[in-house]
């Protein structure tokens, strides 16, 4: 005769899973039970007073944005960052925990003058916030730049123009690095090639830089026409004076309300936003407001 199969009581059974389920990293979603969140985290662009988190708040009625922005952090600080006020904060991990919340990056842009560092640590902080249940929506670098600035005069531009590319298309997928995909984000918003980048502005006469090329650094080098083309066309690299807040690196509140309807339209059906409403929004006194 075969012996009677032993049951294990339900009891047992919903402990070991409980205990599986603490034990684990990262989030543990359950069922969604409350709006969709986001966390934020960017340097200066994402602290702004109207920045675009406001706007999709405004915009987005399933949206709970919880911004982590601050000042003048390198893509090494946002990695930290995501450490100390993320991963580490038991009541913001605790109020994520019921759904699969996004992060909203913005970052490298303090540490352009490194790019293959600035695209490390932008890589391995996707990766942590993949591994602990994020999925990641990344902004480009925006554009920025100005001919009073010393850094954008004659060919210093160059460099300039060159880092803010690498990173951005390590951000697009399109570097031939070979990142692993938990290494990149899931959706990449363009921001830089968008309406923020004064893409008609005049070239540069060929005359003053042809000059430099010659005595200056880079007067060794065999590919003159190259240089000269690239260094007549940095002003279209440059955000748009509309657009553009005090610094040339830093968009206005209406350069705020452009990158929250471009995150508008590729945000999930969850968040429920209403990108129209995003779009004809306005800010005053730090206080997004409806269409007048």
């Amino acid at each position: 005769m075969m012996p009677a199969p032993i049951r294990t009581p339900a009891w047992i059974i919903v402990a070991m899973l409980a205990t599986a389920l603490i034990g684990s990293p990262g989030l543990v979603h359950g069922a969604k039970t409350g709006p969709a969140q986001v966390v934020i985290l960017g340097g200066s662009i994402t602290a702004h007073p109207a920045n675009f988190g406001k706007f999709l708040s405004f915009g987005c009625r399933n949206l709970k944005v919880h911004n982590l922005g601050k000042a003048r952090l390198k893509a090494s600080h946002l990695l930290r960052r995501l450490d100390s006020h993320v991963l580490q904060d038991e009541a913001l991990m605790a109020s994520l925990k019921e759904q699969r919340p996004w992060l909203l990056y913005l970052g490298g842009l303090n540490g352009i003058y490194r790019p293959e560092r600035t695209r490390k640590n932008i890589a391995a902080t996707f990766a942590k916030a993949h591994g602990a249940g994020f999925r990641i929506m990344a902004l480009t670098l925006t554009p920025w730049g100005a001919a009073t600035d010393r850094r954008w005069r004659a060919y210093e531009g160059l460099h300039k123009m060159r880092s803010t590319e690498l990173v951005n298309d390590f951000l697009r997928g399109r570097d031939r690095t070979g990142w692993p995909k938990e290494r990149r984000p899931d959706l990449t918003v363009e921001t830089f090639d968008s309406v923020l980048r004064q893409r008609r502005a005049a070239l540069r006469p060929r005359a003053p830089l042809a000059k430099a090329f010659a005595k200056g650094r880079y007067g060794k080098r065999r590919s003159a026409r190259k240089y000269i083309r690239a260094a007549r066309r940095v002003p279209r690299n440059f955000m748009r004076m509309r657009y553009r807040g005090r610094y040339h690196f830093h968009p206005n509140w209406r350069g705020q309300r452009v990158m929250a309807g471009l995150v508008c339209d590729l945000a999930p059906a969850e968040w429920a936003c209403d990108c129209k409403k995003i779009r004809r929004a306005w800010s005053k006194d730090r206080v997004i407001r409806g269409p007048r």
